[in-house]
């Protein structure tokens, strides 16, 4: 069945509706969330030409890992050689089709193909055809190895996070993470190392509503009210190439009992900070947090004591998966006596995953049934710029490729 166009989704109206400023624009139809067939166009225009996010890079932590990972309907694996490069490849036989790695391995130099035997080495070459031309002949000449390795995919990391580029023509991962390392600049990243403290959880809920539930803060006092009330300061943040998007938020530096995560901040206060947040603000203001989307799949929080490096798989229309990763600052990710602050720490991430839950699996519901009844959406203007900014990421994104496809939609 022929996938459709974008302009079979979203109207001239729509688009106006949206590119409204924030404080009388109109959301995304209900559509773009809950129908299949968008689905099917995000596949095709949307996340083969952007920067996936799809593993962590401790999931590969010593040469001879091989992991079998799905993201946005693709199926990879990811390895690292002797030479500690990660590599992805598509999970596709170059025989007859059938997944080559079904579950992780690792301390190894080859994988192999459960069907036939063709057998891989951990950088995508085929360097067996076992019985091939018959009993104990196991090579052809019509059939030259060096064009039948798996089919690699552009493939690069940066803090902790494993990117894909599954068509191959986005510019390179540090070209296009370039915004982002300048909003990044007065962190020390490189003093970071991961705890091994993980969470993992599926959200019935297409991917679009989980980033747009992480980019505002309106929400937190009725959903999440361990954090307290409103207070401080609340700040949207994107870049001008729709690399990021985001916000940052202060709260007061004496007057709240818990940090802006959650968890008390006695239990935490034995945590280093950040250099450049060591020094109390003029303005009453605790330390900044910082939570950036980069679209569609990987999410940066910096807080002024650790960093959540999260994974947001596009699974389906409806299911999205979350795998976090904690970081800590220097030996505070592994120190004995700082196990009490790091399980603070990731207990309070946890709790406001699980409070997540079910609103996203509500949204998801609700947004099918605007949809049969043409109830538009609407924003806050102080708190959902970055909401409204994302939408208008994912549509310029899609009427970039439509144009390349010969589909028109004004832009």
């Amino acid at each position: 069945m022929p996938i459709r166009e974008l302009s079979q989704f979203l109207t001239e109206a729509d688009i106006e509706g949206l590119r409204r400023s924030t404080e009388t624009a109109t959301g995304l139809p209900g559509s773009v969330y809950t129908d299949e067939d968008f689905w099917m166009l995000e596949r095709r225009s949307y996340f083969p030409s952007r920067w996936m996010a799809c593993a962590h890079e401790h999931d590969l932590a010593n040469p001879g890992d091989a992991v079998p990972v799905r993201v946005a309907g693709f199926e990879l694996i990811l390895t690292r050689d002797s030479d500690n490069k990660i590599r992805a490849f598509h999970n596709i036989c170059a025989h007859r089709s059938m997944p080559v790695l079904q579950d992780r391995q690792s301390a190894v130099s080859t994988i192999r193909c459960p069907w036939h035997c063709w057998t891989y080495n951990l950088r995508g070459q085929l360097v067996a055809t076992p019985n091939l031309g018959g009993i104990h002949v196991g090579e052809l000449e019509a059939f030259d190895r060096s064009e039948l390795g798996l089919r690699e995919v552009n493939c690069d990391s940066f803090l902790n996070l494993v990117f894909v580029n599954i068509d191959g023509k986005a510019p390179p991962l540090r070209e296009f993470l370039a915004p982002l390392q300048r909003r990044l600049y007065d962190y020390d990243l490189d003093v970071l190392r991961a705890s091994g403290q993980s969470t993992g959880v599926v959200f019935e809920g297409n991917w679009k509503l989980v980033i747009e539930g992480g980019v505002e803060d309106y929400h937190l006092p009725w959903v999440h009210p361990q954090l307290g009330p409103h207070s401080g300061m609340f700040t949207p943040e994107w870049d001008d190439t729709d690399c990021y998007v985001g916000f940052s938020s202060q709260r007061p530096a004496d007057d709240e009992p818990v940090s802006i995560t959650g968890n008390p901040r006695q239990a935490t206060a034995a945590l280093p900070v950040f250099p450049h947040m060591a020094t109390p603000t003029q303005d009453g203001l605790g330390p900044p947090g910082l939570i950036l989307m980069v679209p569609p799949s990987a999410v940066f929080a910096l807080m002024s004591n650790h960093v959540v490096t999260t994974l947001l798989i596009p699974l389906s229309v409806d299911r999205t998966e979350q795998r976090r990763s904690f970081m800590y600052l220097g030996d505070a990710a592994s120190s004995s006596e700082l196990a009490p602050a790091r399980q603070a720490i990731c207990d309070s991430w946890v709790a406001v995953g699980d409070q997540d839950l079910d609103l996203a699996s509500a949204l998801q519901r609700q947004h099918r049934l605007r949809t049969e009844t043409d109830i538009p959406t609407r924003f806050s203007p102080h708190w959902e710029p970055a909401v409204h900014h994302f939408q208008n990421m994912v549509v310029n994104h899609l009427i970039a490729q439509s144009a390349e496809s010969g589909d028109q939609l004004s832009s």
